[in-house]
């Protein structure tokens, strides 16, 4: 693996010596072709939390008589979570990619560019014909702060229609010719097997779920979705999509359902061997949460500023739209990036709708009552004692609160602004993470009291961004983002290190 490494220049951060001519999806000359591409990185980044992307600046090679030309090309978020996707016309010839958006400088940088290695592979652009380079897929790389690009030979045709005609319409003439790829002679021998780790190697863990045999799934940022059994090595399952998976669901019978960005909505009936898309005619964008509620599995999708919710039986999959919600958002007053989720909470699905908004619908009537948040929302989760929480921003400062009545009234929490958001297993009985302003690490705590007190359990030099507990409330579970760590088989008092 190492050698395989190696044998992939790395690219390390630098600036941007001259200006390109920005191009956009729009036609500008009679001759022109276009590039299409898409950028997901497989790392903690700063599109975790912020659509942190800088335009990607591409270096047509010179040719008889002709001087290298430097183009950049600017992205487009909408139906995406953690990728983004890369569209412009650009005259005709053999391009090498230049300046590349890394997003890999921090969650608050400004400018995350590198240069890219001139062995990386090239591609051409053709008059009147597209060029889909596919998902060029950033890694990290086996020294510190180095950057690695892997990507498929060939894209997948299915997912360049729909991403052609949802995200870049001006470019739905070009799909009545042959698409173009990259130019199969500039492809670095060892890129098979780069793309090969970037599989094996899914970054994140997302919406874990237990499996009637007591496993726990969990999503990841490059289509791969894991399962995991205490005590044992996560086994990662390609669910043959290179989009994030934002959401899972094991539903009634025992089907595995997966989610995400880009209408990924995908089941397996077979323990992840195979998958299939369930999608149906839901809209494209993201799929931000699964749940059930009786026979129907209830889909959050969104797509801009718009919020909706579908259900359909499991049986049939036949989607019913239940409600749409528009999305308002100050840019002023409320906080950036924040993504509505959604809770099934008994016989009601609570929806957040940021910035100060939640949506309570009554899924035996489907009513629906908008109800006020007590500030701009920060975080917001809903467990087994039947408390919703949030941190909200009142005014300047984010404080957690919490209400026990599903969103009608909001109090003031007792748990430090520092904690994250807790788990609980019944009305009395849960843990957290705690931090520590200004330190490095925090530390693992827990209730007994409803949350009324919290007793420190052990010291953590890991950030825990996911705690819960499993079906029975047997055991609690601490996770990074790199996966599941710490178990307690006492509610909170005490844990043991996970194989993960």
């Amino acid at each position: 693996m190492k050698r395989m490494l190696l044998a992939v220049a790395a690219v390390l951060l630098t600036a941007c010596a001259t200006s390109p001519e920005p191009r956009s999806a729009k036609t500008q000359n009679a001759n022109d072709g276009a590039v299409l591409f898409r950028v997901l990185p497989n790392v903690a980044s700063p599109s975790m939390f912020f659509k942190n992307w800088q335009a990607i600046s591409l270096v047509r090679l010179a040719g008889s008589g002709e001087k290298e030309q430097r183009f950049s090309v600017s992205p487009t978020t909408d139906g995406t979570t953690r990728s983004a996707v890369y569209a412009g016309t650009l005259p005709p010839g053999r391009y090498r990619f230049d300046a590349f958006s890394s997003q890999q400088c921090g969650y608050m940088c400004v400018s995350s560019s590198i240069t890219m290695s001139d062995k990386f592979s090239r591609f051409s652009v053709q008059s009147g014909r597209l060029t889909d380079l596919g998902v060029l897929i950033q890694l990290r790389g086996s020294a510190s702060g180095d950057v690695l690009i892997a990507h498929t030979r060939q894209p997948d045709a299915s997912a360049t229609s729909e991403i052609v005609r949802e995200s870049v319409p001006e470019f739905v003439r070009l799909l009545s010719q042959p698409v173009r790829s990259w130019d199969e002679d500039t492809i670095p021998g060892a890129m098979s097997d780069l793309y090969r780790y970037s599989l094996a190697n899914s970054f994140g863990f997302v919406s874990p779920h237990q499996t009637k045999a007591g496993d726990v799934l969990y999503g990841s940022a490059n289509g791969v979705m894991y399962r995991w059994k205490p005590g044992h090595r996560a086994t990662p399952m390609d669910v043959g999509a290179r989009t994030s998976i934002e959401t899972t669901l094991v539903t009634s019978s025992g089907a595995w359902i997966a989610g995400g960005e880009l209408g990924t909505l995908l089941m397996s009936s077979d323990e992840g061997r195979s998958w299939r898309s369930i999608r149906g005619s839901l809209p494209f964008g993201v799929m931000t949460d699964l749940a059930q509620w009786q026979d129907q599995i209830i889909v959050t999708v969104l797509r801009g500023k718009k919020v909706s919710i579908y259900s359909a039986s499991e049986a049939t999959l036949d989607w019913k739209l239940l409600a749409s919600h528009d999305l308002q958002i100050s840019s002023f007053w409320d906080i950036q990036g924040v993504r509505p989720q959604s809770y099934l909470m008994g016989n009601t699905l609570v929806t957040t709708l940021p910035g100060r908004k939640l949506a309570a619908m009554d899924l035996v009537s489907w009513s629906v009552e908008i109800r006020a948040l007590p500030g701009a929302i920060q975080m917001f989760s809903a467990s087994g004692d039947g408390v919703l929480r949030c941190r909200c921003a009142a005014t300047i400062a984010v404080s957690p609160y919490e209400s026990h009545d599903l969103g009608k009234t909001w109090k003031a929490s007792p748990a430090s602004r520092f904690a994250l958001l807790p788990a609980f297993k019944d009305a009395l009985h849960g843990v957290s993470y705690v931090g520590q302003w200004l330190a490095k690490g925090g530390a693992l705590a827990y209730t007994e009291d409803g949350g009324k007190t919290w007793l420190e359990a052990m010291k953590a030099d890991v950030y825990f961004d996911n705690v819960f507990f499993s079906d029975d409330g047997s055991q609690a579970y601490a996770a990074s983002t790199f996966g599941p760590r710490m178990i307690s088989s006492d509610g909170g008092k005490t844990w043991r290190t996970a194989q993960y």
